[in-house]
């Protein structure tokens, strides 16, 4: 068992996911220079309320894949927002 406090400790912050939001990580793809991704398996289903969030190097939560309302950026607007233009990629 890995604590959070443990994988936010490189600074950079985290896109957690379960397995039905592995779609998520593929959109973080371009920004994993500056991104961790980690796919979790929850104990139970009421551990971890969104499939995907991600977590801000001070432990706040940046963005839920649950509960967006009509309007709210997805990840891909949230990654670029907050950490600039994605890598080119070769």
């Amino acid at each position: 068992m890995t604590s959070l406090a443990a994988l936010l400790c490189d600074g950079r912050p985290l896109l957690i996911h379960t397995a039905q939001a592995a779609d998520q990580a593929g959109l973080v793809a371009p920004w994993s220079d500056r991104l961790s991704v980690v796919e979790v398996v929850p104990e139970s289903a009421s551990v971890m309320l969104a499939p995907a969030v991600v977590i801000r190097p001070d432990g706040y939560v940046l963005w839920s894949a649950q509960g967006r309302g009509a309007g709210a950026p997805g990840l891909a607007e949230v990654a670029t927002a907050w950490l600039g233009a994605p890598a080119q990629v070769l």
